[in-house]
């Protein structure tokens, strides 16, 4: 299970989840250790995760909400994305909802701007191939 490496070190980690419809970004940062992890996973999956992270770590988790950014309309005929984004928006909920259930201290940020893989690589020594999704959950904890 990818919480293997993170279990039982009783440390401070971070969790950062890009909310997806089929899959989210999850990233797991250590930041005693200087360890970033990135991963894409559906739900079932993702709440797994953060059980296990739970029990054995002090867990924050960073549920990025796009929206936060006063920039986007959710509402506007001219957005051919509406749907996608309204589901997105439903699985930040979903989420939130799990960490509250389950106790888990958490906060909802938006994502300020997108970035590259290449901007990425260079905030964060991060090497290993990366997605939009990844990326943005990331960034999310890598500044925390």
């Amino acid at each position: 299970m990818i919480t293997d490496y993170f279990l039982d070190t009783k440390e401070k980690i971070f969790v950062g989840i890009a909310p997806g419809v089929t899959a989210s970004g999850f990233a797991v940062w250590n930041k005693s250790k200087q360890s970033l992890k990135l991963y894409t996973l559906p739900l079932w999956e993702l709440s797994d995760c953060l059980r296990e992270l739970h029990k054995t770590n002090d867990l924050t988790v960073i549920i990025e909400s796009s929206r936060l950014n006063k920039k986007n309309n959710f509402h506007g005929a001219e957005n051919k994305n509406i749907d996608s984004k309204i589901r997105n928006h439903q699985r930040c909920i979903d989420i939130l909802e799990f960490t509250e259930y389950h106790g888990i201290k958490h906060e909802v940020k938006p994502i300020k701007r997108k970035v590259n893989h290449e901007t990425f690589k260079q905030k964060t020594g991060y090497t290993k191939s990366t997605n939009s999704e990844t990326r943005d959950a990331g960034m999310l904890v890598y500044c925390s």
